[in-house]
């Protein structure tokens, strides 16, 4: 979601936690999300929603603010934070935790290959131009293939369940 002060929160869902045993209690992601686009101003505002929410699910965060250029991620299983870490550069996430599985989870192998192909394509030394990142996002290598695709699987950047990507 992107509210009208320039805050943006993009997420993925963590599939590397454990099978739930019971049903979900916590408010659902996109209710979160809600929250942060109509209530915060801040990227200190949105940290403070999410870790106030009682959540459901296993989800990373990014937040983003155009006019601080400043950017945070997030990573939560249920009402635990994970992962938090002020960004200053580049990061590429997939859907699973950056750090690693939960207990009894597994890393699925079609994330860590979309991760380890992002990695590829984001150099340090070069500057992520807008036509550097939309050729990112419309990469089809297929790492688990070894070799590029003609249309994207769940193993490319591009992902064939992508909602959005915005540059």
């Amino acid at each position: 979601g992107v509210a009208d002060n320039g805050l943006s929160v993009t997420s993925t869902t963590l599939l590397d936690g454990a099978d739930p045993t019971s049903l979900p209690t916590g408010l659902p992601h996109p209710m979160i999300t809600k929250q942060i686009v109509e209530g915060a101003d801040t990227i200190e505002d949105a940290i403070a929603i999410v870790e106030r929410a009682h959540k459901a699910g296993r989800w990373s965060i990014l937040l983003s603010d155009a006019s601080a250029d400043r950017a945070h991620y997030l990573e939560y299983d249920e009402d635990e934070i994970i992962a938090r870490e002020e960004l200053d550069s580049q990061l590429a996430t997939t859907n699973h935790s950056l750090n690693g599985e939960a207990p009894e989870g597994k890393t699925p192998d079609h994330s860590a290959f979309r991760e380890r192909r992002a990695c590829m394509l984001f150099d340090e030394a070069q500057p992520l131009t807008v036509p550097r990142a939309k050729a990112i996002l419309r990469d089809r290598h297929d790492v688990g293939r070894q070799r590029d695709v003609l249309h994207p699987t769940m193993n490319t950047v591009r992902r064939v369940d992508n909602v959005m990507s915005l540059i």
